[in-house]
């Protein structure tokens, strides 16, 4: 019987039996191999469904979409876990090729037409994903009004992501009628997310609105974020943003009550929502919150809010903040104090280097900087003017004339208050440590442009990643203040450049490739060559982007196989120990403690990698180093910072499980990056599905009490498995 196996596997062209074809599977996938191939191979032929699953699995993750073909094939297979595997991975093909399209009739023709409610969501989220909107937008949206909330909210997640911005009125008009919790709030998060401009990733301004669209957009924001109770806090929460953005500057009214909304995560992005509400009520409101609410993270927030609200009374409350039991508090007060007292903010910001948090400090060299935003917005504004008059034909040459004094004297008044500030920099970068330093690069922003190059090129010469990469980030976002000036950073940029060759380097040298680009110098011609063939493929990438802006040429970087990681879990071994694999992780913070259950099934990579890092201690002690409210925490980085890792990189393993609240992600700095910081999620977050790999969530309704009380610098006591 056995030999009979053996033959029938050996017809197939799958001679080993299932075990070794997904170690198999699995050395594919560590390798990235960008073409079907072997895997396509065994998505069509082999006889085990579990095979075949993770074939999919696998092109998804990292084919391109040349591989559609193989996959919608697998649309025909007998096994629904196939099916529901490849069409994940069709929604995984998404870089923009043409090819990848040709998945959307037979998708919308499952959407639609599936008896399976699971089939129909993943071809939907799919469509999403490819974002075809020509095609699929108007189908897409007919099923707003499906049956099946979870198909109604799945449509509406759709054209967020495609992103079909015309849609925008149909997914308010749907949430307008919804009474399902769930289909409800992701109705209102596309609509939210529809009018935000960095949710839509740089795409196409929405349609303006009439009178008419307007008010459906307001009638259903303002349902959503009137109904009351835990089910209803996300309706509230991207309800609070779509406000803020539909109505702009007299949302205030409407957020009022929102923003003393019982759930902190909901009073966060009302309070972020009414930024441009600058009525006395909101700001009389931002003031109390700001000194009473419960939740340090909400307090932060309503400061950030203070920073352009100019008055005594604000002034009063932020400088009691300053001595607030919280350091996030205070770290958020000092911020503000400088936005609001310019240069007479430099005594509280010197007695804040004194303490021994480095957060803390870095909060403090960072409003050093803070204290020139006043000035530097006078002296652009003024350049601005001088720039429309320019335009203008008909300019008298007084009016001109008048512009140009007043953009001289606006710089003056720039350059004379940046003086105290980079003395005061430039002391720090000598007496500081590398922590300090590197917030130093952080706040050259608004510095004059003499002293924050002088500053820059100082930074570009310290063998550390947070400081050499800081730097390298502040002249790509000035090259076109630094060029027009004709200042030479380039011979620096370019040392800085050939001086950070090791592994850890890489997402630096992409920003240095940028710098030398966004600067237009010839020189960075010869580099952006020679980078062509960097281990790494961002730093291939971005060299050949470079190339096509300065020179016009057009380049495929070489394809190179992944450098190798030393310790690093070995993936082909992992999927075959998935049983013996952790299930649960145990932090023990000084918050209190947090517990994870793990996906190994999932990730198994993930999972092995994590579980090693915890059993050997390499988390204890650890900081979290990011909390970014009503969205995640972020630690378990060595440095601390944001900008170390575990010495060595593992691969994504994007799958379908969702950012839900309390869910566990593995930041990176591009594809297959991660190694050992983790993030968790304050709240459900669409723009994360498919982005980042999902290998945990919280166990228990504590451990989110935990979560929500995380601020920059808590610490991870002890982490292990069990």
């Amino acid at each position: 019987m056995r030999r009979t196996v053996v033959l029938v596997l050996a017809a197939a062209g799958c001679a080993s039996w299932p075990e070794e074809r997904m170690r198999e599977i699995a050395k594919l996938e560590d390798g990235r191999v960008r073409e079907g191939g072997r895997l396509a191979e065994l998505l069509g032929k082999d006889p085990d469904r579990r095979v075949r699953a993770a074939a999919a699995t696998a092109l998804g993750r990292g084919g391109t979409p040349s591989d559609t073909s193989a996959l919608l094939a697998a649309l025909d297979d007998r096994s629904g876990e196939v099916v529901l595997a490849a069409l994940f991975a069709l929604g995984q093909l998404r870089d923009g090729d043409a090819r990848a399209v040709e998945a959307v009739p037979a998708l919308l023709r499952l959407a639609a037409g599936s008896r399976e409610e699971d089939l129909r969501a993943t071809a939907i989220e799919a469509l999403g994903k490819i974002g075809d909107a020509e095609r699929s937008a108007g189908p897409v949206a007919a099923l707003l009004g499906d049956p099946s909330p979870a198909i109604r909210g799945e449509a509406a997640l759709a054209l967020f992501r495609m992103p079909a911005l015309e849609r925008a009125l149909d997914v308010a008009r749907a949430a307008a009628r919804e009474e399902d919790p769930e289909a409800l709030w992701r109705m209102v998060y596309a609509v939210a997310a529809l009018r935000n401009p960095r949710q839509r990733r740089g795409k196409a301004t929405p349609p303006p609105l009439d009178d008419a669209g307007r008010e459906a957009l307001l009638l259903a924001l303002r349902r959503a974020t009137g109904l009351p109770g835990d089910p209803h806090r996300y309706s509230r929460t991207y309800g609070a943003s779509g406000l803020g953005r539909v109505l702009g500057d007299s949302a205030g009214p409407d957020l009022a009550r929102l923003v003393l909304d019982p759930d902190w995560i909901v009073r966060v992005s009302a309070i972020r929502a009414a930024a441009k509400a600058m009525d006395d009520a909101t700001t009389r409101t931002l003031r109390a919150v700001a000194g009473e609410d419960p939740h340090p993270l909400v307090r932060e927030t309503a400061l950030e809010q203070l920073a352009e609200r100019k008055g005594a009374e604000t002034e009063a409350v932020v400088e009691r903040c300053l001595r607030d039991r919280s350091r996030t508090v205070q770290r958020a007060a000092l911020g503000t104090w400088a936005a609001l007292r310019g240069a007479e903010a430099l005594p509280a910001i010197r007695a804040a280097l004194s303490s021994d948090s480095p957060y803390v400090r870095a909060s403090a060299i960072g409003a050093a900087g803070a204290t020139l935003a006043g000035p530097k917005g006078e002296r652009d504004k003024a350049r601005a003017d001088l720039e429309g008059i320019r335009k203008k034909p008909d300019a008298a040459a007084t009016e001109a004339a008048a512009a140009e004094e007043a953009a001289a004297r606006a710089s003056a008044t720039h350059v004379a208050a940046s003086v105290p500030v980079a003395e005061f920099l430039l002391g720090v970068f000598e007496k500081g440590d590398l922590r300090d330093r590197a917030a130093v690069m952080g706040a050259l922003e608004t510095l004059d442009l003499a002293g924050a190059c002088d500053l820059a090129e100082r930074g570009l010469a310290v063998a550390d990643l947070a400081v050499r990469g800081g730097a390298a980030e502040l002249l790509k976002g000035r090259a076109e203040e630094i060029a027009e000036a004709k200042r030479d950073v380039v011979t620096a940029l370019v040392d800085a450049f050939r001086g950070s060759s090791g592994r850890e380097w890489y997402e630096t040298r992409v920003t240095m490739l940028q710098a030398l680009t966004a600067l237009k110098d010839d020189r960075a011609v010869p580099v952006l060559r020679e980078a062509l063939n960097d281990p790494y493929k961002s730093v291939r990438e971005a060299a050949a982007a470079g190339l096509k802006a300065l020179r016009d040429e057009t380049i495929t970087p070489p394809t190179l196989p992944p450098p190798a990681d030393v310790g690093a879990p070995d993936p082909k071994e992992t999927r075959a120990r998935v049983p013996q694999l952790a299930r649960r992780l145990r932090i023990e913070t000084t918050k209190g403690p947090i517990v994870l259950d793990l996906f190994p099934e999932e990730a198994p990579v993930h999972v092995a990698n994590i579980a090693a890092l915890a059993d050997a201690g390499r988390y204890d002690g650890l900081a979290f180093h990011r909390v970014v409210p009503a969205f995640v925490i972020q630690g378990g980085d060595p440095r601390g910072d944001g900008w170390g890792d575990a010495g060595y990189a593992i691969r994504d393993e994007v799958n379908p499980r969702v950012y839900s609240r309390g869910t566990l992600g593995m930041p990176n700095a591009g594809p297959d990056t991660g190694g050992c910081q983790l993030f968790i999620t304050h709240l459900s977050t669409p723009h994360l599905d498919g982005n980042y790999t999902v290998f945990g969530r919280l166990a228990d309704a504590a451990s989110l009490e935990v979560v929500d009380r995380i601020e920059v610098g808590d610490v991870i006591v002890r982490a292990r498995t069990e």
